[in-house]
């Protein structure tokens, strides 16, 4: 029988801990058996209390995997070192940020995946500020990312995968392994990209996106020859959900961040989002530009109007 596993990695933020917590209750109510590794970059308490009442639940500190990344490396880049951690223990993984919600069971996600080593859902854009369209620029939109791109592969030498979003991704047919084995490659391209030795195609402010840049080069060095893409509607984006661009949440939702507010609202109870928007609210966050679940300064869109009648009617609701 096929071995499977979720993997999460995040740090001590505030919003992290409770999308986790999120995440894992509903993928819990699909799944009771599932077994799901957190890489914590922090104190790993909080987890530890959670996972001393679920035995399926593994948790790890990532301190030590961060030793091995330049210091200014955005903590997305952890993620794939969790991966490689886990290679020899599963056949197949998965991997989900902590603003993902679950709707159906995980095994369910990687068949879906199909006879493939590698699938994640196409990317689709970087968060913008200020903010247009669904609060995106896609890549396409920044100045010469193309011909820095170009450029990138002309200095390194290997043709990049199509663009791809890392918030969830399946490992199958022992790709994991291959992971594993070249993972200081990806160290060593990270360096070469954050010390400026080779060009930032990305907008300055969007170096947190640079995981997500070396991710196309880096899946080729590990032996990729075929991306697959996740269907929209198996794992929708939440702008994509949200606008009915999809006609419902799938098996997973990746939400972004920009948008995770929002659809808690939408998806959570009242006693979760009040827990969300004291975190929000709260002096120390590290998130003080999601005001009032988010709309104030980012969500000034054309959907603005859609998000927040939907939120109104959440809210109305539960009380």
């Amino acid at each position: 029988m096929t071995s499977r596993a979720v993997v999460f990695t995040f740090d001590e933020d505030a919003r992290c801990l409770f999308g986790f917590r999120f995440a894992l209750q509903r993928l819990r109510r699909f799944n009771r058996h599932m077994p799901v590794h957190v890489y914590l970059d922090g104190d790993i308490t909080p987890i530890s209390v959670l996972a001393a009442a679920d035995p399926h639940l593994h948790v790890h500190e990532a301190k030590r995997m961060r030793h091995a990344m330049p210091s200014i490396a955005p903590p997305s880049f952890l993620k794939w070192h969790a991966v490689a951690e886990l290679a020899d223990q599963y056949d197949e993984v998965a991997y989900f940020d902590t603003d993902t919600f679950v709707f159906d069971d995980v095994d369910q996600l990687f068949d879906s995946a199909g006879d493939t080593k590698f699938a994640a859902r196409d990317f689709g854009g970087y968060w913008s500020n200020p903010p247009h369209k669904w609060g995106i620029v896609f890549a396409h939109e920044i100045p010469g990312y193309a011909r820095k791109i170009e450029d990138l592969a002309r200095l390194i030498g290997v043709t990049p995968m199509g663009h791809f979003n890392s918030g969830v991704m399946i490992f199958k047919q022992g790709f994991q392994r291959e992971i594993a084995r070249h993972i200081p490659r990806l160290v060593n391209l990270l360096r070469t990209f954050t010390s400026g030795l080779l060009p930032n195609p990305l907008e300055k402010g969007q170096f947190w996106f640079a995981e997500e840049v070396c991710a196309r080069f880096f899946v080729v060095m590990a032996g990729l020859k075929e991306l697959s893409f996740l269907e929209p509607s198996v794992a929708p984006y939440y702008h994509e959900y949200a606008t009915r661009e999809v006609p419902g949440p799938g098996l997973v939702v990746h939400t972004w961040s920009a948008y995770f507010n929002v659809a808690v609202a939408e998806f959570g109870t009242r006693e979760e989002i009040d827990e969300l928007m004291s975190l929000s609210l709260h002096p120390r966050s590290t998130h003080k530009s999601f005001r009032w679940l988010g709309f104030q300064q980012h969500i000034r869109n054309r959907f603005a109007l859609d998000f927040r009648a939907r939120i109104a009617r959440k809210l109305l609701l539960l009380n």
